[in-house]
């Protein structure tokens, strides 16, 4: 744990979450919950209203957990991954704020190299990932 530079309870999570075989939804959420949301609300109505309506589009999900690896899944679907200037137009395109998501994949990708995992897609199924295996990690138990 003391290789990973994160909060100990989030390091603790990727751990048992490997023990599991959920490490990619539980490396999307814990780099996800080491930055600041990068979604952008802006303060005055009514852009507020329209751009909470935009970002709906990730939820619907029983869990927050899922509402990173849906926005996860948008943006890196769009993205190839080798120009950032398609992850702005993603941003632009979403109000998401350009350096958060370049952040969230960079702890992403360092967490993954210290961990010594390479995942095939990047794009995470949902299917891949069950919300007690992810409540298990969280919980310890």
């Amino acid at each position: 744990m003391t290789r990973l530079p994160m909060d100990v309870a989030l390091s603790a999570v990727l751990l048992r979450a490997r023990d599991l075989g959920v490490l990619q939804p539980a490396l999307i959420v814990c780099s996800a919950l080491s930055i600041q949301d990068p979604r952008v609300v802006p303060n005055d109505e009514p852009e507020r209203t329209r751009i909470r309506q935009l970002h709906r589009k990730f939820c619907g999900h029983k869990s927050d957990f899922l509402v990173y690896v849906s926005m996860w899944n948008a943006f890196c679907t769009d993205w190839d991954g080798k120009t950032w200037n398609k992850l702005r137009k993603f941003c632009d395109k979403n109000s998401m704020h350009f350096l958060r998501l370049r952040e969230w994949v960079d702890l992403y990708e360092q967490f993954s190299r210290i961990l010594e995992v390479k995942f095939e897609n990047k794009v995470c199924p949902f299917d891949s990932f069950h919300r007690d295996n992810l409540n298990a990690c969280v919980s310890g138990q």
